[in-house]
């Protein structure tokens, strides 16, 4: 059976790192490199979801900038809250998969099932492929205690 969200969350309990709407793409960038993140998740001041600021934006707003970038709001180049695309603890491992790979994004925010919706992590591809590999040994490991006759059941 394939792993839902909520269960990689609760395996991985890494803490999201959050910037303000306000805060200088400089900052954003040095904190992304120090924490070996590719994206961070916009927090307003009521610690509500603003948006998200992923690697891609900050490429993206410097290839479109006419000047230094360094001092410019992550509000202007961020995806804004609207326009994110999240996905739920609920959701299963193949089902981001395939929305992450079909929008070619590496982050997604994951909110809660239940209403009102709240933000309870942050999942990566690489989360869900080493999810899917994981599953992959275990399967295989059972299929040959199966053949060889050693399985316990």
């Amino acid at each position: 059976m394939e792993q839902k969200i909520e269960a990689i969350l609760r395996r991985t309990r890494r803490a999201v790192v959050t910037i303000a709407p306000d805060a200088s793409l400089q900052t954003a960038a040095r904190l992304m490199n120090r924490e070996r993140i590719g994206s961070l998740v916009v927090v307003d001041e009521a610690d509500n979801i603003a948006g998200i600021l992923s690697e891609r934006d900050v490429l993206r707003g410097f290839a479109d900038a006419d000047a230094d970038i360094r001092d410019m709001e992550v509000r202007r180049i961020m995806t804004h809250r609207e326009k994110m695309i999240v996905g739920q603890s609920s959701d299963s491992v193949g089902q981001l998969m395939a929305v992450m790979t079909r929008n070619q994004i590496r982050h997604i925010p994951i909110l809660s099932r239940d209403e009102p919706y709240r933000f309870i992590g942050m999942i990566s591809i690489g989360d869900l492929v080493n999810a899917r590999l994981s599953d992959s040994h275990t399967e295989n490991r059972f299929l040959r205690d199966y053949i060889a006759g050693t399985y316990p059941g």
